[in-house]
C-alpha cells in the first residue's frame, strides 16, 4: 500500500512519470495483491480448522461478508478523500473516437488524488498485521509439531475439554506431514 502511494521511494523523482517508475508501482501492486490472495485463502482455511464442527459455516461466511463489506467501505473512504474535489472531465473527438482530458477539469485526483486512495489501505493491513500476533496457532499443525498439549489447551478454550479430547484424538489420528518434490507430477519430477 505504501509502495503504491509513493512508488517513487528512493528510486525516482517526485511526479516524473517513466517507465521504470511504473514497473515499480507495478510491482508494489502485484505484492499487495499477493498479500490479499494468500490472506483471502488462508482466513477460511484457519477458520475452518479451529471453528467447532457447529458454527464452522457460520464463521466462514462472516469471513466472506467481511470482504465484501470491506469493498463496500472502500467506496466511501474514496468518496471522503475525493472531499470537494471532482473527477476530471473526458471530453470525446468526434472524428477519431480518442478521449482527452478537458482544461477545464479539477486534476487533483489524477496529480495527488490516486495517491491517498492507494494510501489509505496501509491502515487496514496495518491492523491485521498487528491482529496477527494474537492469533492461535493451529491445533492440527500443532499436534503435527508434536505439540499436544499447546494442541489440547487451544482446542478446550474453543470447544470445551470433551469435544476438545475428541478432535485432538482425530488430529492424531489424521495429522501428518506430507512433503513432495516441487513441480512434481504422477511421479516424475519436471525440471
Amino acid at each position: 500500500a505504501l509502495g503504491s502511494y509513493y512508488p517513487e521511494f528512493l528510486f525516482f523523482d517526485y511526479g516524473k512519470p517513466n517507465l521504470n517508475l511504473l514497473i515499480a508501482f507495478n510491482f508494489y501492486r502485484i505484492i499487495g495483491g499477493v498479500g490479499v490472495g494468500l490472506a483471502s485463502a488462508v482466513c477460511p482455511m484457519y477458520i475452518a480448522e479451529i471453528a467447532p464442527s457447529e458454527i464452522r459455516g457460520t464463521l466462514v461466511s462472516c469471513n466472506q461478508f467481511a470482504i465484501i463489506f470491506g469493498m463496500l467501505v472502500v467506496y466511501f473512504v474514496n468518496y471522503l478523500i475525493l472531499g470537494g474535489h471532482s473527477n476530471p472531465i473526458l471530453i470525446k473527438d468526434e472524428l477519431t473516437g480518442i478521449l482527452t482530458v478537458s482544461n477545464q477539469s479539477d486534476m487533483w485526483t489524477v496529480t495527488e488524488g490516486w495517491r491517498y486512495m492507494f494510501g489509505s489501505e496501509a491502515f487496514p493491513a496495518m491492523l491485521f498485521g498487528l491482529l496477527l500476533f494474537f492469533v492461535l496457532k493451529s491445533p492440527r499443525y500443532l499436534v503435527m509439531m508434536q505439540q499436544d498439549n499447546k494442541a489440547f489447551s487451544i482446542l478446550e478454550k474453543v470447544n470445551g475439554t470433551r469435544k476438545a479430547k475428541e478432535i485432538l484424538s482425530e488430529n492424531k489420528a489424521t495429522a501428518h506431514e506430507k512433503t513432495e518434490k516441487l513441480f512434481a507430477y504422477g511421479g516424475t519430477v519436471i525440471v
